[in-house]
């Protein structure tokens, strides 16, 4: 394993848009973003899904989609050559985000939909690129963040979201 990271290319990019169309989101520690005429576009809601039984090492493995948030901090673009001991029997690429993930995010005590609060952030998340859902609102309110999710499905809980 160490021989093939050693031939992959790793690029740093510092924006990202979904196919689907959308915001522009941007790497915090790639991306100037203290312009004084510019939201920040780094907050952003990601999907992934966890193994409910993690803490269980002979339990099954019981994967369920759950909902993020965090600040993208970091784009990566992985260039992997063949290698056919690994199974890659051609380049492939592999895009990654390096995301600081909010900490204890809980709905917003006005009880609005898409509204959520946190106080503190945790370490970063390396997750596949395609988990990125969309850009997210944040402001500062009575010593907490409160994040506006603006995309469609806002009828729950950030971890109750069902896969789209």
């Amino acid at each position: 394993m160490k021989t093939l990271l050693s031939a992959c290319a790793i690029e740093a990019w510092g924006r990202l848009r979904r196919i689907e169309g959308g915001d522009t989101m941007l790497a915090s520690e790639v991306v100037n973003t203290t312009a004084e005429d510019r939201r920040d576009a780094t907050w952003v809601k990601y999907q992934v899904y966890v193994d409910g039984n993690t803490r269980s090492l002979k339990a099954r493995v019981d994967y369920n989609l759950e909902t993020f948030f965090g600040q993208l901090k970091y784009l990566f673009l992985l260039r992997i050559p063949p290698s056919p001991d690994v199974g890659i029997t051609e380049l492939t690429y592999v895009g990654l985000a390096a995301i600081s993930e909010c900490n204890n995010v809980t709905p917003h005590p006005s009880g609005l939909a898409g509204l959520y609060s946190y106080a503190n952030q945790r370490a970063l998340d390396i997750v596949d690129i395609a988990t990125v859902q969309s850009l997210v609102g944040r402001i500062k309110y009575k010593n907490k963040w409160t994040l506006f999710d603006r995309s469609p499905n806002l009828a729950s809980h950030p971890n109750d979201l069902s896969e789209e």
